[in-house]
């Protein structure tokens, strides 16, 4: 039986990194491990992207490495108006440390196309006509769509052209077989003893656009070594996994910090409307979350200190193993 799992692939530096917006404190050149910090322009950056960024940023500066900005604008829809210049000038506020240009994922389109390409050509994934409403808990499809195989013939952009409005193109998990280990440096390690547990997720979407789950799974894969984002994001990792392994790419070293939530255990976030951290004190804030991360506290007075001191003392044994903490 195949075995998908993490199989410790190294991953390589990335070529050409160059210095861009914000600042460039480490190198590129002279770091091969990489992490990123991927906000979605669909408003303004809030406390609990920011608790991501300081995690992604000072635990790949703590390995002395280079760290990304990647903008996930491939939700049109769901964009706001102006969000993206908001988000970058908000981490600008806060001083986030980056080594190169800001990456879009918009330019990303042709990447996505050829993975999906690849799929298509190893029969892994399906056109699907079902609603959300119609579909099973794990999203496995009620009608006989993973026998709705798309031509390995046909160009891959003019069988979307065809689909769109019609249907998505789901991942054809009832294909495979074998289990999937998702290791993590701070969250529990998933074991899924039988891959078509992970459902059948949409790789592009019935609207027209890449699902979040290839586009992430292909760019995580390209030169990104070390992913660190909210544990919201934890379930989730299974199935970008997953991809990345059936595309053949590095799988990156996964950890996952506690999403903020309020009294009620509501995520702070643009979908509850969380406030702003545009006109915060960066200094009082980025304090706020460092402890927030179980990290000891610091006694700084500027920016560049603080960042200088979460590069050394940063500690990943120290974040709460918790999905959930409340922020105060």
């Amino acid at each position: 039986m195949h075995r998908l799992q993490n199989t410790g692939r190294s991953a390589r530096a990335p070529n050409g990194l160059s210095t861009g917006f914000i600042q460039a404190t480490n190198p590129p050149s002279a770091a091969w491990r990489v992490g990123r910090f991927a906000p979605t322009p669909s408003g303004d950056l809030h406390i609990g992207s920011l608790v991501a960024a300081v995690a992604s940023a000072a635990d790949i500066k703590h390995r002395e490495g280079a760290h990304r900005v990647r903008i996930d604008d491939i939700d049109p829809p769901r964009e706001v108006p102006g969000s993206t210049d908001r988000i970058l000038h908000a981490l600008v506020h806060f001083a986030l440390p980056m080594d190169g240009p800001v990456i879009r994922q918009s330019e990303h389109l042709a990447l996505y196309q050829e993975a999906l390409d690849e799929l298509i050509k190893n029969q892994q994934v399906f056109a699907c006509t079902c609603s959300r409403k119609s579909l099973q808990d794990g999203q496995l499809c009620v009608a006989s769509c993973h026998t709705k195989l798309l031509s390995v013939h046909e160009p891959v952009n003019e069988q979307l052209k065809a689909l769109r409005g019609e249907a998505s193109v789901r991942l054809n998990t009832a294909s495979l077989s074998g289990s999937l280990v998702i290791k993590d440096e701070i969250q529990p390690n998933q074991y899924i003893d039988d891959v078509t547990k992970i459902g059948t997720p949409v790789i592009w979407r019935k609207d027209g656009y890449v699902s979040y789950l290839l586009a992430t799974a292909v760019d995580d894969s390209n030169g990104i070594t070390d992913v660190v984002r909210g544990a919201d994001l934890w379930a989730e990792t299974p199935a970008q996994q997953l991809v990345m392994d059936l595309l053949n790419r590095s799988v990156p070293q996964w950890a996952h910090v506690p999403c903020a939530v309020d009294e009620q255990n509501h995520k702070l976030g643009k979908q509850t409307r969380a406030a702003s951290v545009h006109e915060a004190d960066p200094l009082v804030l980025v304090q706020k979350v460092w402890q927030f991360l179980g990290q000891a506290p610091q006694v700084c007075g500027s920016l560049e200190e603080f960042w200088h001191n979460a590069a050394i003392t940063w500690d990943r044994e120290a974040v709460p193993q918790v999905l959930t903490q409340r922020i105060e």
